[in-house]
């Protein structure tokens, strides 16, 4: 064999044997930009915390949103105490708690804006939430 078919063929040999540490690297550096990331959007992050009611100070209603989909509404100082489920889709959030008897969803449009959490009313059957969640609520800063 000549010169250049022995250099060709070291550089082929070199480059085989790296293919497959090249092949691993890629499919880690798929795996580690897909897999890792936080699935949870933008919004229902901002959401997660516990919030005042700064419309009825006088039932001091708080409510606590959890990651795992459920909120805690509290009244007069934690002495009642509501627990209930929520979803998103989008802006839109849809409720559900056992506060007259039996489970109602109610559906709400919401943003936040800073430290302030806002609900907006669009379909809610249930006998009184509708009458204090659509208002304002300032982030409880703990």
């Amino acid at each position: 064999m000549n010169r250049k078919c022995l250099i060709d063929s070291f550089r082929f040999r070199r480059l085989a044997r790296s293919l497959p540490i090249l092949a691993m690297g890629a499919v880690l550096l798929c795996i580690a930009s897909c897999g890792g990331k936080d699935t949870a959007p933008k919004h229902e992050a901002g959401l997660i915390g516990t919030w005042a009611n700064t419309e009825r100070v006088r039932e001091s209603p708080v409510i606590t949103f959890k990651p795992d989909g459920t909120y805690q509404l509290s009244f007069e100082n934690g002495k009642l105490n509501y627990p209930g489920k929520y979803s998103l889709d989008g802006s839109t959030i849809q409720v559900m708690d056992m506060y007259c008897g039996k489970v109602t969803p109610g559906v709400y449009l919401f943003s936040i804006s800073r430290d302030t959490l806002a609900f907006k009313l669009v379909d809610d059957p249930h006998c009184d939430r509708h009458a204090f969640f659509p208002q304002k609520w300032a982030r409880v800063v703990k």
